[in-house]
């Protein structure tokens, strides 16, 4: 079984609608299970958990990607977890479990590819992944917590990275360390440097885009009312922000102090923010710096 490439396209019937919790699941560094595909699951409702986890799995076709599941598909938890695909996927689905391709890389110069159809993504769902790109017509309504950490972002939007238009509430770390691209083979790297959130957004969770460091500018919708703690700490580059009015709560740590100037309106809540914690902010013109208070 570990020396013959089995083909799940017509290994799997099309009558099935179901592939079962730890069904192709391989034993870690192992990879027992070696196969091939043009397509995993295009007929069936769910993957079941850990169905494919520590398998290798490679294209038919070098210049293709892997399509997995359809727009009704269920990829449960850790399905494919620490998956090693030879060649890029394109990912079609309605829910994404927790942790479902955690670890997972694709070949280099190869990518994630997270059709628009999908919902909703889970707890750790892409963490430390390889390569993802979302596009900026994206239908996400609800995105875990460290769905994205860790991992190879890409921008959707010319040099920008623009989140979900759907998405309302960016979950606790979701976004950590997220957007650098790195090939180790070509030794290159693309930097996102510019993030805008959506409108219709209205909270960004606690380190949601912390430890971006190549992140120089950051748009904020007219909709947010809350930015968490750490949200955007230790990103050197982003020495500016501008914090819409509608914003109501601040957590603590949420900008580097000794880097950012917060862009705010007089007598708003942000204003009140910043010079009550010790930041440099500046409205109408108008520069202030109570960073005396943190000495």
């Amino acid at each position: 079984m570990d020396k013959e490439w089995i083909n799940l396209d017509t290994f799997i019937a099309s009558t099935v609608e179901r592939i079962g919790d730890y069904a192709f699941e391989s034993y870690e560094h192992g990879k027992n299970w070696r196969m091939k595909a043009a397509s995993i699951g295009k007929n069936v409702k769910i993957i079941g958990k850990c169905a494919f986890r520590h398998s290798a799995i490679r294209a038919l076709k070098k210049e293709e990607n892997i399509v997995i599941g359809n727009e009704n598909t269920v990829i449960d938890d850790e399905a494919f977890e620490d998956v090693s695909f030879s060649g890029g996927i394109t990912i079609k689905a309605q829910r994404i479990g927790d942790k479902a391709f955690a670890e997972a890389t694709v070949s280099d110069e190869c990518n994630m590819i997270l059709d628009d159809g999908v919902t909703e993504v889970g707890n750790s769902a892409f963490s430390s992944a390889r390569n993802l790109i979302i596009g900026k017509d994206s239908n996400i309504e609800k995105v875990g917590e460290r769905a994205f950490e860790k991992m190879n972002l890409a921008c959707n939007d010319g040099n920008v990275f623009v989140t979900p238009r759907k998405l309302k509430n960016i979950e606790n770390y979701a976004f950590s360390e997220a957007f650098v691209r790195s090939s180790s083979v070509f030794d290159r790297e693309t930097k996102c440097k510019r993030i805008k959130v959506s409108e219709g957004t209205e909270r960004i969770g606690d380190y949601a885009f912390e430890k971006n460091q190549y992140t120089e500018s950051v748009i904020l919708p007219s909709t947010l009312t809350e930015i968490g703690e750490g949200a955007f700490q230790e990103c050197p580059a982003l020495t500016s922000i501008s914090i819409p009015s509608s914003v109501k709560k601040i957590g603590d740590g949420a900008f580097d102090r000794a880097t950012i100037t917060l862009e705010v309106e007089q007598n708003s809540y942000a204003a009140l923010w910043a010079s009550e914690n010790g930041y440099k902010y500046r409205y109408q013109g108008v520069t202030e710096d109570t960073s005396w208070l943190n000495p």
